[in-house]
Parts: structure tokens; C-alpha cells; sequence
């Protein structure tokens, strides 16, 4: 009942902001959306034209920086840094200055340098220093997304201490965790805050805390604090140095904008379209995106036209065969799609690795072995009835269909292991790169077997 009520009036609302902007009406669009969520209003945000977007931001900054930082937060780096265009190096360093140090690091490192080196020398020197610390880890990794604000008190302190020390903080973003350090800032031990509230007052913080910490390293891939964050319930992770530093913190709430992310990126590479979202990019852009994609599934096609081609001896005496390349190439490109898909999957989770390829490989060889024999019977049974008694057609068909599939559990299982092992992408794995392969190989053994059991 509530999502029938939300739609229609999000469908009201984006018409009448449409036509306020349209007029100029920044007053009136101020006052529409002034009882509206940050988060909605980002939402609402990508249902407007690229000039709409920046219209309505520009018209929110004006009207309440902190407001606007809010709304930015919400919406993908890549998308919301176009919002920026339009605002003067004042406004920049006004709403930049409101955001999270992470978030604040993430969208200045998308800009260039030189913007970004003026807007450091404009802001705080605080928030300037812990974005260039931020910005010294590499993308998508610990060090840049953590946050440098945390609770964390020596060894030897009270419990009464520390809760007089959590109520006093205000410049942390999230608190879930104490972290109990030396003298030294060397991560000792944690406590949680239910765990700090149920000890008498004038214990010692040592006598409490877990010594047994779950960390990373700053240079630790985001994907993979994320498993970790999911596999141990987690709801913030340390980041300490090689000495055992205590560096910052990666809390539940970027661990999902992680996982997200992460997924949106392995979506679109699967898609052959790229690791960049597609949202609120032009025409020209969306075009130069899926352009260079393209290019390998487009030469193995003309490859695979080419083995065709070359059995033109065989279409020649029996023509009937064209009429099941579809079905053979269009069946062995599912088959590798979906054995793609599961590994993939499997290894972003962490219930796939290296270990256990064969173990992998071997179940989708199996799948395939039974799916290709029905669905060979099956083909077998079509092409008698429509083909009638030509020799060995109907064995062509039935052999082509089946090792069609064979062959492509194996390329989509086998591909994306692979490609970890090469240390490269898997995802790329499952979108043009295997249906090519497996059009390619799928038809030169389909007329393989059509040129010994027809013309031999």
C-alpha cells in the first residue's frame, strides 16, 4: 500500500519541479522540496535532465550548503561531481567542507589538479590536511575510503573516563566501537559500546578489551575490507599501518556503498559497457563508453563468420545446416553466460577460489553434459520431423548442440578463474570476452563435425 502511494506522488512531484525550473522558480523549489530527504531527493535527481540536475543543486546550494553536501553524499561520485560545474570555488570549498572526510577525499580525487590543489588552499587547514592524507592511498582501497575520526583511548584509562570522553566527541561520524591503543597509537585491543556501559566505572580498559582485532592494511582492496566486514558481522573495521598503527576506521555505512558499488561495476563490465556507471552521461559519452567494448565481440564475430565461411563446401550440399547455427551458437553463448555468472559470483562472495577449480569446472561440465544431451535429443527429434531422413543430419545437429554447450561451460567456468589468476578482472570474463570465444568455437566444431559425418 505504501509503494502505491509513493509512486504517484514522486510522478507529481518531478512534473511540477520540472516546470519550476523551467520558470526559474527557485523560491518555489526551495519550498517544494524543503520537507523532502536528502536521500529522496537524489533519487528524484536522477529522473532529471543533465541541465535540470544542475539547476536544482545550484539552486539548493545557494539556499543551504550543508543541505546540498547531504543531497551529494547520496548520489554517485561520478554522477554528483557534475553538479560542481556550475558552483563558484566559495561554494565548492563550503560544501566540500561540510561533507565526511572520506567522502570529501573521493570527490576531489576526481578533479584535476589543479582545481583541486586551489579548493586545499581555500578550505580549513584541518579538513585540507586530512584530505591530502586520504589522497595518498590509491583508489578503491582502505587507506582512501576510511575515516580518520575514531574513538580510541590508551590502555590504562577507565571505563568512566572513556565515557566521558564518547559523550564530549563531536567530531566523529559514527561510533560503534572503542579502540584501545599504546602510547604509541599501536591498535591494542577493542571494546563495544553496550560492553563499555555493563563494567563497573573504575575498571581498566585493558581488563575489558578483545585483544583479538579484525584489521586491514591501508593498501587492502575496498572489495575485499567488504567480505571481511560481511563475513565476521562487522559494523566498523580498523586500518592500521604495518607497525600496527592506528591509521582510521571503515565504517558499515561505506561498506555498503562498497558493495554497491562493486556490484554496479561487475554488472556493466558483464554487459561489456565498462566499470563507469552510465547514469547522467551524454549521448556522446555513452556512445565513446560502449565503443571500444564492442570491438573485441565484434572481430571474434568476424571470425566466427570467417569459419563459416570456410565450410562453405558443406552449406553448399546441405543447406539445412544454416538453419541451426542460431540455435548452436545461441545456446552454447547462454550456457557460458550463466557458468560466468555463478563463478563470478562465487568469487566476489569469497565461496570460489583457486583451491577448488576443478572441483568448479567440473560441476558445470557435468550440467552441461546433461543439458546438451536433452536439448540434442530434443534438436535431433525437430530436425527429423521439418528435414526429413537426410544422412547423419540429424546426429550433426544433435553432436553440434551438445559439444556447442560442453565447450562453453568450460570457457565460462574456466575464463574468470583465469583471470584472477592472471590478476585481472573476472567480470570481464562473463560479457563479450566468453560469448565471443564461444561463438567461435562453438560454430567451427559444429561444422567440424559436419564436414566428417557429411562429407566424409
Amino acid at each position: 500500500m505504501k509503494k502505491e502511494m509513493y509512486q504517484p506522488n514522486v510522478l507529481v512531484l518531478l512534473e511540477l519541479l520540472r516546470k519550476l525550473l523551467h520558470r526559474g522558480a527557485a523560491k518555489r523549489v526551495v519550498h517544494l522540496l524543503s520537507n523532502v530527504r536528502a536521500v529522496d531527493i537524489s533519487r528524484i535527481m536522477t529522473s532529471l535532465s543533465d541541465h535540470d540536475r544542475k539547476s536544482l543543486f545550484a539552486i539548493l546550494t545557494a539556499q543551504n550548503t550543508k543541505r546540498a553536501a547531504n543531497i551529494l553524499r547520496e548520489i554517485y561520485p561520478s554522477v554528483g561531481i557534475s553538479f560542481l560545474d556550475n558552483c563558484s570555488k566559495e561554494e565548492l570549498v563550503s560544501i566540500l567542507q561540510e561533507l565526511p572526510s572520506d567522502d570529501r577525499a573521493e570527490i576531489m580525487g576526481d578533479m584535476s589538479d589543479e582545481l583541486r590543489e586551489e579548493l586545499l588552499e581555500l578550505m580549513r587547514e584541518r579538513e585540507s590536511v586530512e584530505v591530502q592524507d586520504l589522497l595518498r592511498y590509491g583508489e578503491k582501497t582502505a587507506g582512501r575510503i576510511m575515516i580518520p575520526e575514531f574513538f580510541a583511548l590508551p590502555e590504562d584509562a577507565q571505563v568512566k573516563h572513556a565515557i566521558e570522553y564518547l559523550q564530549k566527541s563531536t567530531n566523529v561520524e559514527m561510533a560503534f566501537y572503542l579502540y584501545v591503543v599504546s602510547k604509541y597509537n599501536h591498535l591494542l585491543g577493542v571494546i563495544s559500546l553496550r560492553q563499555l556501559l555493563l563494567v563497573p566505572p573504575e575498571t581498566k580498559l585493558r581488563d575489558v578489551m578483545s585483544p583479538d582485532v579484525i584489521s586491514v592494511h591501508p593498501d587492502t582492496d575496498q572489495e575485499e575490507v567488504a567480505r571481511i566486514v560481511a563475513r565476521y558481522n562487522l559494523l566498523a573495521v580498523p586500518v592500521v599501518d604495518e607497525q600496527g598503527k592506528l591509521l582510521g576506521i571503515i565504517t558499515v555505512d561505506d561498506i555498503v556503498d562498497i558493495i554497491r558499488e562493486e556490484a554496479t561495476e561487475d554488472f556493466l563490465k558483464m554487459a561489456g559497457i565498462g566499470a563507469e556507471t552510465i547514469l547522467g552521461k551524454s549521448t556522446v559519452k555513452n556512445f565513446l563508453t560502449k565503443l571500444p567494448w564492442l570491438l573485441i565481440p565484434w572481430l571474434g564475430e568476424i571470425v566466427a563468420a570467417n569459419i563459416i565461411n570456410s565450410f562453405q563446401g558443406v552449406l553448399t550440399k546441405v543447406i539445412a545446416l544454416a538453419a541451426f547455427i542460431p540455435v548452436v551458437m545461441g545456446m552454447g553463448g547462454n550456457i557460458a553466460t550463466q557458468s560466468a555468472t555463478i563463478v563470478v559470483r562465487g568469487l566476489v562472495t569469497g565461496r570460489i577460489n583457486i583451491k577448488n577449480i576443478r572441483k568448479i569446472i567440473f560441476r558445470e561440465v557435468i550440467v552441461a553434459v546433461l543439458l546438451g544431451a536433452v536439448y540434442g535429443v530434443m534438436l535431433g527429434f525437430i530436425t527429423r520431423l521439418q528435414m526429413g531422413s537426410i544422412p547423419f543430419l540429424t546426429l550433426t545437429v544433435s553432436l553440434g548442440i551438445f559439444c556447442a554447450m560442453v565447450i562453453a561451460a568450460v570457457v565460462g567456468s574456466f575464463g574468470p578463474l583465469a583471470l584472477q589468476k592472471m590478476r585481472a578482472d573476472p567480470a570481464v570474463a562473463s560479457g563479450p570476452f566468453v560469448t565471443t570465444t564461444t561463438d567461435i568455437l562453438g560454430s567451427a566444431i559444429y561444422f567440424s563435425i559436419a564436414y566428417f559425418l557429411l562429407l566424409r
